[in-house]
């Protein structure tokens, strides 16, 4: 996860992004290339180890690469790229925009991606009668807890923590911390 403590009053320049923070926090090329004719652009947090093994999953998975992978906690994470889906909103809940442009969440994420690699059976059974909202609610629940499960900090710590360091970056800072044990954006 980022956190300022990780950065010790490192010295912010005026091109902060390639001189100061890590190529970690801005998007980066990985190793999946979605096709141009891609499907459905899944919305995902980098920063969460449980969503990455899913992330990882769907990666080796998607042969045809009809799935576009979008990192939202990237630092220039852009919601207007991405159906209008905010950080602070996709880090409530999972979101994907398919090709046409409609948004989905929660299980139907996972129902649509699986799909997309030709193992929709594996969440098949999510939409038997009766259970799907069962299924439904249960994901709900699981994303409600999600940080605290992973053992990461309350979302409105991170999302204060995100604002805190966006907005030294966007005023060309000369740093990010003042003292080496206070700094814990």
């Amino acid at each position: 996860m980022l956190r300022i403590s990780r950065l010790y009053r490192l010295p912010l320049t005026n091109d902060t992004r390639t001189n100061l923070l890590p190529p970690a926090l801005f998007s980066r090329s990985c190793q999946h290339k979605a096709s141009p004719d891609w499907k459905i652009n899944m919305l995902y947090d980098s920063e969460c180890p449980l969503c990455m093994h899913e992330v990882n999953f769907l990666m080796k998975r998607d042969r045809k690469q009809l799935i576009k992978f979008t990192d939202i906690a990237q630092l220039d994470y852009k919601p207007e790229l991405n159906g209008g889906i905010s950080y602070e909103v996709g880090m409530k809940k999972i979101y994907a925009v398919k090709s046409d442009g409609e948004i989905i969440s929660g299980m139907e994420v996972f129902r649509q991606v699986y799909k997309a690699v030709g193992l929709g059976w594996v969440w098949s059974f999510t939409q038997l009668p009766g259970f799907s909202k069962l299924f439904d609610r249960f994901y709900d629940v699981w994303a409600s807890w999600r940080m605290k499960i992973t053992g990461r900090p309350e979302l409105e710590i991170v999302f204060e923590e995100r604002r805190q360091i966006l907005q030294k970056m966007s005023q060309n800072a000369d740093k990010l911390c003042e003292e080496k044990d206070s700094c814990k954006v």
